[in-house]
């Protein structure tokens, strides 16, 4: 089967320049992971098994999968995006509902303000954490 990518795919595939992590680029296309593999053109994208993801790394990635859509997801799309058990989804669904962060409107999970807060938070904070890591490289013997 040959699968044929719109211009709007190939731009979010080669969009990897933005330092997409697969999981990202996943919910951005619709397409699998072996597909974007493939046409990242030997990119090196992040994964997200290559480290064990915090609390707050698992929160960001279900937020950002909720995100995407319009009318919301439900909880296995969130599951799968997220790439969690069922049991680690149940746990932090629970987390993110009591925290205001996301809402449930019949099965279907979308995100609120204080969770688009979270995001761009977390975002600043990645960004400074990895500033400091590579000065901290830099003064290493």
């Amino acid at each position: 089967m040959i699968l044929m990518l719109d211009s709007d795919q190939k731009d979010l595939i080669t969009g990897l320049r933005k330092k997409l992590t697969v999981r990202e680029t996943m919910v951005a296309t619709g397409l699998s992971e072996t597909t974007i593999q493939k046409y990242s053109k030997g990119k090196v994208m992040r994964r997200h098994d290559e480290v064990n993801r915090t609390l707050y790394d698992i929160v960001y990635d279900m937020l950002f999968a909720i995100s995407q859509s319009k009318k919301g997801l439900r909880r296995t799309r969130i599951m799968y995006y997220a790439n969690l058990s069922h049991d680690q989804l149940k746990k932090y669904l629970d987390i993110l509902l009591l925290n205001g962060f996301i809402e449930d409107h019949e099965g279907f999970y979308q995100i609120t303000n204080k969770g688009r807060s979270y995001m761009r938070e977390y975002r600043i904070l990645k960004g400074r954490l990895k500033r400091i890591s590579t000065l901290l490289k830099k003064e290493d013997p």
